[in-house]
């Protein structure tokens, strides 16, 4: 099972326990994958599904439709005229000797999605607070892991998936609330 623990000093990723910002519940992350983008049929927006490697659990994240373009296009190795922002970013990391060694989506308050990016550079570790759709863009730049907080996995934000749906997540659409999200475009 891949997980980590939220530190600056982090060797291994497997089965380590970190302490809230409070310090006293524990908690862990687990290694997800980019599944789908999909455009939402009521808003301009789009969803995107981080699902867990190991079960059957798909966490559904509102991102820009842009951002969502970008997210697909960088997944499927298109490749454009020009550079684009994450790329870029990926060209400036380089440069000065760092790398994205993993993202995370850490948690959700009042419907917002907060995540980390984790560079290592020049035998520092580096922290930096982002939104989840740029985290993602650039952790596909990079090759770099996505993980999820398992405690947004199991308060009731996922969408269980099934082996004989033949598409899990067109009912999921068809009856979803954008105000759950308190998305605003």
């Amino acid at each position: 099972m891949k997980r980590f623990v939220r530190a600056t000093r982090l060797v291994n990723h497997e089965k380590i326990t970190a302490k809230d910002q409070d310090g006293t519940q524990g908690f862990m992350f687990v290694r997800v994958k980019t599944y789908a983008i999909i455009p939402s049929p009521k808003t301009e927006a789009s969803v995107l599904l981080l699902k867990d490697e190991e079960s059957d659990v798909a966490l559904p994240v509102w991102i820009d439709s842009f951002k969502g373009k970008i997210i697909l296009d960088l997944s499927h190795g298109v490749l454009k005229k020009r550079p684009g922002t994450y790329d870029l970013m990926k060209k400036i990391l380089s440069e000065c000797g760092a790398k994205v060694t993993r993202v995370a989506i850490t948690d959700r308050k009042q419907g917002i999605y907060s995540a980390i990016i984790n560079i290592e550079t020049k035998g520092r570790q580096i922290e930096l607070d982002c939104s989840p759709s740029d985290a993602i863009a650039l952790a596909i730049c990079e090759r770099a892991p996505v993980f999820v907080s398992d405690k947004l996995l199991s308060v009731g934000y996922v969408i269980k998936m099934k082996a004989e749906d033949v598409d899990p997540f067109e009912k999921w659409l068809k009856k979803l609330n954008p105000d759950f999200f308190k998305y605003k475009m």
